[in-house]
């Protein structure tokens, strides 16, 4: 029998989760935090005006709650084809040991994207952060949705992520003007 797959999201896979799985719960990745630092030319935003989306970083002291999908052993490729095609702007598949709220570890699938991959933007003020956001659009939607969306999902996690609220905070300050 051929063994199942996790896969972790911490992005628009917690909210978005556009396929079929058999069992989900939230999940830690330590050693691991969230950033809005990875361009989003392709879903939210363009290759002339790209959006902010997360991506993951390396941390010694931090983690990162977001979700675990399992999957069922006869879609797993197909869902891995799918994502592959859905995280292509950067993101590359990772390997990663999740804590899950019974204390159990599991092997998980999750996207990310390095530091040196093209997109990468880096850090920047969250001012700066906040005014990309708040003016970004693409194919799959305003900017300014996916980040609150994503404050919202994790917030329904009961695990808010200060840079994620730090950030929307600052956009929703900008729609305010």
């Amino acid at each position: 029998m051929k063994d199942l797959i996790w896969i972790f999201g911490y992005g628009s896979i917690i909210w978005k989760t556009d396929f079929p799985f058999i069992s989900e719960s939230t999940g830690y990745l330590n050693g691991w935090i969230r950033r809005f630092w990875q361009a989003s030319p392709d879903h939210r935003g363009t290759p002339e005006a790209p959006g902010r989306v997360a991506t993951l970083l390396p941390s010694r002291t931090g983690g990162c709650w977001g979700k675990l999908f399992l999957l069922e052993a006869d879609v797993q490729n197909q869902v891995l084809v799918n994502l592959d095609y859905r995280e292509k702007g950067g993101y590359q598949r990772m390997l990663v040991d999740v804590a899950t709220p019974s204390g159990e570890s599991v092997k998980a699938v999750t996207y990310w994207g390095s530091q040196q991959n093209e997109h990468f933007l880096g850090p920047k003020p969250t001012l700066e952060m906040a005014r990309q956001i708040n003016d970004a659009s693409g194919p799959s939607g305003s900017n300014r949705d996916y980040l609150f969306q994503l404050e919202a999902a994790l917030q329904q996690l009961e695990h808010p992520d200060r840079h994620v609220t730090l950030l929307a905070n600052k956009t929703r300050g900008l729609m305010r003007r």
